[in-house]
Formats: structure tokens, sequence, C-alpha cells
């Protein structure tokens, strides 16, 4: 029995499904996803910006007692959303487009790459109808929603077919330049993504090249590379000036210790509940048919399949006792060994059988990757451990799910197309398996709660008219401090001009008492042991961090006594559908200034006409003053006045800390991009015009020649 439909059919399905799975995002309201607020608030921070100031700030007020705007994170993907913005509808509308519109275009991106890995047409089909059913990409989108890594795939896997195609000889020059300028807009998009595709380099060059051509190829890479820099530079520059932040930042992405190696978390969270695990077995099945002229590799192949399943299943058995590191030693040789057999195959196939070299070396080493650092002992070096701890698991997963489905791809063509009955029945089986699971990972991507600390499902969902209102009338100066409040909470600095204390990028923190707390929300802190102590201490810091108003959501009447002090009285409570907020407020004012060593009164205007600048107003006669700014600390503030002396200057806490001679007094606080942005974009700009010359002048040159044969 064979299936008789068009070689593009399944590609047609991929995107019909791409399509269903988005609708939820235009649901009325603001999108829950664990990840969508962190990046819609940006979006919502700019829009707002340059519709009442004309221009984008340097400078990010809304969380942590303010950051460098952009500065750790990829602009593109939020300029992109402006852009889209611009033609008139609402910040939320132009997100909800922008993410939907990438999720959809990646199933045809997979298509694209499978045609420049040499895949036929059939099989680069099956490929994207199986990537848009795997459960991790739902996941992703639906549970997850991270925006920049969405719109980052499809750039991605455009990158690797234009990549792989330069290193095979397949017109070099316009691969070259097609490939250095996606690896810039990738760079510009999403920084991790790029960094996992760079990965892949080196990868691809061994998988890709043979022995004549491999010197060329690795020029080739490396000029590829220095130009994608070049081009990206606006803002890598900056990123890479900032590494003081990261550095002295604790905090890092918890996925990267947690041991997915243990055998039963294995094979059922991580196998099953999100690669899918006819997914991962039919990929696996594709590089066993690789050795099917010799049964040696076969039974070798298999060994090293099992010996990866023991090493797993020793590691979990072990615990803690020294037999874990026999568990730890059995995978490294079983993945090595998988590893050191693919590459022993590509001496026995031609040029055209290296995309399927690549493909499955690909698979394999992130297979590995996607195990963590248990299954990796050379990341606990040093050196590679400070890069590997600021990386995300989770996202090696994800890019796994491309080789994956491409490996999956030829076995689905194989069975559909077999003349044995059994082989096409059991892949119709697997298919509808494969649908109901994604289906089933659709609707647990939505209804499930984003942790147990925060009991909101991942649904749109409005602020309460009533939370809006409400600090709408408040005009007093402060911070808001949220606890276990939905997600929405992250742009609710956007809808009522109040800024909150957390945030949702902990590497922005600047502040030393938020620089303590190593977690990723203050809002849940998800791994922290005593939250409640935590919160009670930064209550006490109110003052200090400006707290004036704590806002609960879904509390008790034990919790708010227990956040409840002599200052913090509950001034609102609010009930909205199933879920309620409570509302705290501190009876003593906040200032935004200190005078260090000063007790008397003073008389202060303090004024503040845009994010990046601060007027104050010192009235008061006094004598060496030095004046601390609740905002927080960053080189990029600059001060004018003529009785402030020197730079700016980081308190003990953190903030900005100026020194005035005497008062009466103005001053003037600015904050600008310390990078000379004008000269590196002149740079890039020149590099990308310089790009497309030659790829003009190759066509033309191309053109002449054929003309003349």
């Amino acid at each position: 029995m064979k299936f008789r439909f068009n070689s593009r059919t399944p590609l047609i399905f991929s995107i019909v499904i791409s399509v269903l799975t988005v609708l939820s995002r235009f649901s009325p309201g603001i999108p829950e996803g664990v990840d969508s607020t962190s990046h819609l608030s940006k979006i919502l921070f700019i829009v707002d910006s340059y519709k009442s100031l004309h221009y984008v700030p340097s400078w990010y007020p809304d969380w942590y007692g303010g950051s460098p705007f952009l500065l750790l994170y990829s602009p593109l993907s939020y300029i992109l959303t402006f852009s889209v913005a611009l033609t008139g509808i609402d910040g939320v509308l132009a997100y909800k487009i922008v993410d939907a519109a990438f999720y959809v275009v990646t199933p045809i991106t997979i298509y694209i790459l499978g045609l420049g890995l040499n895949l036929k047409q059939v099989e680069a089909a099956w490929a994207s109808l199986i990537f848009t059913l795997t459960p991790t990409v739902i996941g992703n989108f639906l549970f997850y929603d991270r925006f920049p890594n969405i719109v980052a795939l499809p750039i991605a896997c455009l990158f690797i077919a234009s990549l792989s195609k330069m290193l095979r000889g397949i017109c070099v020059v316009i691969n070259f330049i097609a490939s250095t300028l996606l690896l810039s807009i990738l760079i510009l998009t999403h920084h991790l993504s790029a960094f996992i595709v760079l990965i892949l380099t080196p990868i691809a060059y061994v998988s890709l090249t043979n022995s004549r051509g491999r010197i060329k190829a690795a020029i080739v890479l490396i000029a590829l590379i220095g130009c994608a820099l070049t081009v990206s530079s606006p803002w890598f520059l900056h990123f890479l000036e900032a590494s003081w932040h990261i550095m002295r930042n604790p905090f890092y992405n918890r996925t990267v210790d947690f041991p997915f190696m243990r055998l039963t978390y294995a094979m059922v969270d991580y196998l099953t509940v999100e690669q899918g695990i006819f997914h991962f077995c039919l990929a696996i099945l594709a590089i066993y048919q690789l050795y099917s002229k010799n049964r040696g590799f076969q039974t070798i192949y298999l060994t090293g399949i099992m010996t990866l399943l023991t090493g797993m299943g020793v590691f979990e058995a072990a615990g803690n006792s020294l037999l874990r590191i026999v568990g730890q030693g059995l995978v490294v040789v079983s993945f090595l060994s998988m590893i050191g057999l693919i590459l022993h195959i590509k001496g026995r196939v031609g040029n055209d059988g290296y995309p399927i070299i690549f493909i499955s070396l690909w698979f394999v080493i992130f297979a590995w990757l996607s195990l963590g650092n248990y299954a990796i002992p050379v990341v606990n070096l040093p050196i590679i451990n400070t890069v590997w701890r600021s990386l995300d698991v989770h996202r090696f997963w994800l890019y796994l799910a491309i080789p994956t489905s491409l490996l999956a791809g030829k076995v689905a063509v194989n069975a559909t197309r077999s003349n044995r009955r059994i082989y096409s029945a059991g892949f119709i089986v697997i298919l509808v398996v494969m649908i109901i699971g994604a289906s089933m990972k659709g609707i647990y991507a939505l209804s499930q709660n984003v942790n147990p600390h925060l009991p909101y499902t991942t649904e749109n969902s409005e602020i309460p008219q009533q939370v809006i209102e409400y600090f709408e009338f408040e005009s007093e100066y402060g911070r808001i401090l949220p606890i276990r409040c939905p997600m929405w909470v992250y742009v609710l600095p956007r809808y009522v001009g109040k800024p909150i204390i957390d945030g949702w990028y902990p590497q922005e923190k600047v502040i030393s008492d938020l620089l303590k707390i190593n977690d990723y929300r203050i809002n849940d802190l998800e791994t922290s042991e005593n939250r409640t102590r935590i919160w009670k201490w930064l209550i006490e810091r109110n003052q200090e961090l400006a707290i004036r108003w704590l806002l609960v959501g879904n509390a008790n009447s034990t919790l708010i006594n227990t956040l409840a002090n002599s200052t913090f009285k509950v001034d609102n409570y609010i009930i909205y559908g199933r879920n309620n907020l409570t509302i705290l407020k501190n009876s003593i004012p906040n200032s935004h200034i200190e005078l260090n060593n000063k007790t008397i009164n003073i008389d202060i205007n303090y004024c503040r006409p845009a994010p990046d600048t601060i007027f104050i107003e010192i009235k008061t006669p006094l004598q060496d003053v030095d004046l601390t700014v609740r905002e927080a600390y960053d080189p990029g503030w600059r001060v004018k006045g003529e009785d402030a002396i020197g730079i700016v200057q980081q308190s003990p806490e953190g903030m900005i800390s100026i020194r005035v001679t005497s008062t009466p007094s103005r001053i003037i606080l600015n904050h600008y991009p310390s990078t000379n942005i004008l000269l590196i974009c002149y740079i890039s700009y020149a590099s990308i015009i310089i790009l497309l010359l030659i790829s003009f002048w190759y066509v033309i040159c191309k053109r002449k020649v054929e003309a003349n044969n």
C-alpha cells in the first residue's frame, strides 16, 4: 500500500497545523506565556517612547530600579515589531502578528533547509510536517513563548542552508554573502540562537568538506564570521562592553545543572513529553540505515545506544555515590563511539552523501548537549563552565528538533512508498500518535500553570481595570513589589506609569540588593527555598529600594499578615474572575533622592521628563553634599551642573551618586550609550553595501560568461 499525493502535501499540512496552533495567540488580552511579557514590555516601551518623545531612550526604568535598554538582549525582533506597530495598530497586536507569522513560516524554512541538504522534495516536506508535530516546538510557542527565539528559528534554518551550500562549493560567493547577512541578522535577533548555530559551524565544516578544500573552507568560514560580527557591531560591541554586568551577576539558568540524563526522566519527560518518542526513534532508525551495507557497523551503533541507556540507568541508580561516575563515563563513551562511527562512514559516501553525515552529527551532538552538564563533564572546566552557565539546555532541545525531523522525514518517505503494507500501516499509526501527542501538548501548554508558585495559565488575559485605576489615581513616587502576581505584572508599568522592583531578565540587575537574589523572578522566587523571608527582607529595605506598594496575588490571610508590618497596610482588595489581588501601601513616603550624612529637611524639586533624563533642583543652601539618586547606576549616566563635581559614580548600593559642592544648585542627569554608535553604524552600513556590490558584480560577471559561451 502506497500513499498517492503531491510531494508537497505534508508541507501544506504543516502550514495548516501551524496556523491552527497560533490562533489562540489572537484571543483578547495580553499574551501570558512564561516569557511573553518579558519581551512585550520592551516593545511597548519602544512604542510608547516613540509616540511621546519621538526617539527611543537608552535607559529602561520599568524594572530593577532601571537598566540600560537592550544592552544585554538582541534588539532586532523588537524593532521589527515596532515597525509593524507604526502602521497604526496596537503594540500588543503587533507582537501577536510577528510572533505568529514567524512561527507559521518556520515549517517552510525547514523545507528549504531540507532541500539545501540534498533531501528530496517529499522528504523535506515530511520533515516539515514532523517538525510541526514536535512537542517541544509547540511548547516553545504556546507555553514559553520565547519571542526572539521564535523569530530567530527560521533565520537560523536559512543560514544553515546557505552555509551548507557554500561549504560544498555551490555558488560560493552568493552563499557567502547570504550566510554573512543571515548570521548578522541572527546575532541581532537572538544572540543565544546565534551562539548555538555557531556551534554547528565546525560540525558543518567537518561534515561537508573534504581534505582538498578544507583549508580554503576554513579561511572562508573565518571571514564569514568576521564579516557578520562587523555588520552586527552596532549592538554586538555594546554587548561585549557590558560584560561587566554579566560577570558580577551571580544568576545562571538552572537547566545547565539539572540531571536530565537520569534514565526515567530522559525517557518520559524528555523523550516522550518534549521531543516525541517516535520522532526520536525514526531519527535513530535513519542513522541506522546509513550502515545498511555493513552489519558490523550496525552492531556497533546499536551497542552504542545500549551503552548510553545503561550509563543513564547506572547514573540514576547510583544516586550520590561514586558509581555515578561510571554511568557518566558510559554515556560519554557511547556518544563518542556514535560520533566516530558517523565520521568513519563519511569516507564511504560521495560528496552527495555529506549532507546526511552533517544531519546525523548534528542530531547526535545536540542529543548529547541536551542531556546537560552531567553528560558532558568537560563543561565543568573553569573557562568552559563560565560560557556553559550562560546557556539554556532547553534551547538545545529546540534546535535538536530540526535534525530529528530531517532524519525522520527520510524514514517517512521510505515507509509511505514501501511495497510492504506493514511499513505503511505502521507509519500511519505513528503519524496518528504524533498528531494526538501534538494536540495534547498544545492543550496542556495552554491549561497548565506557569509553575506551582504562580497558579495562572498561559492563556491571554487582561490586566484588571481596578488595578489600572488604583495606580493611576496614586500620584506618589515609588515602586511596586509584585508577589505571586500573573505574568502581566511585567507590562504593568506601561499601563500605570509605576515601575516595579522586579523584572523578567535577571541578567539586567544592577542594584546590589537585587543581585543578592539569585533567582529568575522576585515575583515567585521559583528556585528559592524561603520565599517569604526574602520578600520580608525586601520590604524592610523599602526606603533604599523605593518600594511603596506590594501587589500580592491570590494570597491567604496568613501571607498578607506576614508581609504587612508597621508601615505597610492593606489599601485595596480586588476580585477578578477566580483570582484576587491585595494591594498593601507604605504609609511612609519614598524619596527620589537621599543626601548622605544630612539629617535636616531640605527643599528639592525632582522632575523626569524622559526615562533617560532627570532634573534635580536643590533649593536649600548646603555645602559638600553627596547626593544619591534612587536609580540604578550605569557608566552611561552623565551629569550637567555648575556645582556637580566630576562624573556620576556608583554608590555602595549600586545607585547613582553625585558630589555637589554647594547649593542651591540645578543638576541634569542624562543617560547615553557609552559606545560611539554612529561610527559603528557607518562601519556596518558600509559592510552591507560592499557585500551587496560584490554580490551584484558576481551575478553580472557570471551572466556575461554564460552569454559568451
